[in-house]
């Protein structure tokens, strides 16, 4: 008799690892089969998904929206005879840490919308000195340095500069940032 019961106990068990195991395997089919993905038609969700993890669209703009930028700047540089000497570029800048330990650094320029033009990033640290450089993404409404994310930065606060020239005008901009 002992022998009926254990096979029950094992039956039990097997049973219920058969029913865990199905249901991890329908979970998963389910979750990276796409059945949950959002309807691109829905401009809200197609939005959400265009984003990275970190909240930044990082892709490039395409014709279409470099060109409507560049018009849309036009229009604003005709209106605005700028508080800025006209050569000045101005420069948003700002530095994080990433969870990753990277350091994100991002600049965005309110005074032009093209896509010509450099960044140039300068790290610096008692005497460490790291040189970046990076091409300028136009956006609808400002351009912005295509960004930076640089890893292994030694622990410390880093003083941040950034140097941005397009169409024979030029900019720069200051910050300090702990890695």
């Amino acid at each position: 008799m002992k022998i009926k019961s254990k096979n029950k106990k094992y039956l039990k068990i097997a049973l219920a690892l058969t029913v865990l195991l199905s249901t991890a395997v329908v979970v998963y089919a389910v979750f990276f089969s796409g059945i949950l993905k959002e309807d691109p038609q829905n401009s809200e969700q197609t939005a959400l998904s265009n984003r990275t993890l970190d909240g930044i669209n990082d892709t490039l703009p395409t014709k279409e929206q470099s060109e409507g930028g560049s018009s849309a700047k036009k229009d604003l540089a005709e209106e605005n005879t700028g508080s800025l000497a006209p050569n000045t570029l101005s420069i948003d800048l700002s530095a994080f840490k990433k969870s990753n330990g990277d350091v994100r650094i991002t600049a965005n320029i309110q005074d032009i919308v093209t896509s010509s033009g450099k960044c140039h990033l300068t790290v610096t640290k008692e005497g460490v000195i790291e040189k970046y450089e990076a091409s300028l993404v136009a956006m609808s409404g400002y351009s912005s340095c295509k960004g930076f994310d640089i890893p292994d930065l030694e622990k410390g606060i880093w003083q941040i500069d950034i140097d941005v020239t397009s169409n024979g005008r030029s900019g720069s901009a200051k910050t300090n940032v702990e890695a």
